[in-house]
């Protein structure tokens, strides 16, 4: 249900009553699909009222009501972020056109040169935030890779038969920093290490992991193995 053009302005003059005596004065919202020319008159009358800026915030799908969301034709967006954790923020899923609409804004507060400083706070940028602090900084094995797309520690892994002969290739080539599992029987190495396996035709996983802080210490997490293979493997683009 829209807002009433009255409760708008008694909700722009409760922002210029804290404007009187509070000196920066910030605004946070999602930004709604459909709501582009509403949300640009708001852009115009915040930056009249002299606020210090305004949060974009991208609107999502909470994973309850969905027949509320089905009824006003909102979609999640395609391909949906990737749910891997626990995340401190609780948004759920991106809505469709919502990030695009939030761009809109951001190119109309630079055309118009408003003094309202406008930042766009995407869902992506909020969890990839929350692992970033986790593990940047923390002691792990030499075996991890500290992703910097989105912040995971990355490992190799191989099973069963394939241990052996990537065991061999790594002893030709003096490659040490490899380590096998006993209890769950894997071998485990970086994943830079991968390229040096490409003339062998097996199957490689690819492990994602998190720093946990528990009452009793700190823990590498594993949550997920992807699949990959050594001829179709690149660093840059699948970590």
């Amino acid at each position: 249900m829209e807002d009433s053009l009255k409760f708008r302005h008694q909700v722009y003059e409760r922002i210029a009553l804290a404007k009187q005596y509070i000196p920066d004065v910030m605004v946070e919202m999602p930004v709604i699909p459909g709501t582009l020319p509403e949300m640009k008159e708001l852009l115009l009358e915040l930056n009249r009222l002299e606020i210090s800026g305004i949060n974009l915030l991208e609107f999502c799908f909470p994973f309850h009501s969905a027949e509320e969301f089905i009824k006003r034709g909102f979609k999640v967006k395609n391909p949906p972020f990737k749910v891997l954790y626990n995340y401190w923020y609780a948004g759920g899923l991106p809505i469709s056109r919502s990030e695009l609409e939030c761009l809109n804004l951001v190119e109309f507060a630079l055309d118009e040169k408003l003094k309202l400083g406008v930042h766009y706070c995407s869902v992506e940028n909020k969890q990839t935030g929350q692992i970033y602090q986790q593990n940047y900084g923390q002691k792990v094995s030499p075996l991890m890779y500290f992703s910097p797309n989105d912040y995971f520690f990355k490992s190799a892994k191989v099973f069963g038969e394939d241990i052996e002969k990537i065991s061999k290739v790594f002893k030709k080539k003096n490659m040490v920093q490899f380590q096998f599992n006993t209890d769950y029987q894997f071998l485990e190495f970086p994943v830079n290490q991968i390229k040096l396996l490409k003339d062998l035709d097996l199957e490689i996983g690819i492990s994602t992991n998190i720093m946990e802080t528990r009452k009793d210490g700190k823990y590498l997490r594993e949550l997920k193995i992807d699949l990959t293979y050594p001829h179709s493997f690149n660093l840059e683009k699948d970590i």
